[in-house]
């Protein structure tokens, strides 16, 4: 049976009043909801649940006009994006999505419980947060 959690984040830096996206303003909101078979995650140490693109569990990314599964992920990795758990507690994500704005490419990564938007042109970071780990009730 599958267990879903959802990860309240903040926007931490845009780079203007809301920088070049819809929504992204600095103490904004942004969420990830994960779901996954607790039977397959270890409660020892640091443990990497491989989603497939959304075939085995799924990651929900909503940060201002964005809204994001786990099968928008094209990074290319082998088995991502991932769920990260530490001791068996959500730990974060691994989830990167290269997309264009206004005629701009832009990479959103998630690396455990931080995450940033680069325009890939002249890689500067157009909005960057947290995620938390604690669970919203």
């Amino acid at each position: 049976m599958d267990v879903k959690g959802t990860y309240q984040g903040d926007i931490l830096f845009p780079t203007d009043t809301e920088g070049p996206f819809d929504g992204i303003v600095s103490g904004g909101p942004m969420t990830v909801t994960i779901t996954y078979d607790p039977s397959q995650v270890s409660a020892d140490g640091l443990y990497e649940y491989l989603t497939n693109n959304g075939s085995n569990g799924d990651i929900v990314i909503a940060v201002g006009n964005l809204n994001l599964d786990a099968a928008m992920d094209n990074s290319g990795s082998e088995g991502f994006p991932i769920i990260q758990f530490d001791q068996g507690t959500f730990n974060g994500v691994s989830f990167n999505y290269s997309f264009t704005e206004n005629g701009n490419t832009y990479q959103l990564s998630v690396d455990g419980l931080d995450w940033e938007i680069t325009n890939t042109a002249n890689d500067e970071d157009v909005a960057s947060g947290t995620i938390s780990n604690e669970p919203q009730s």
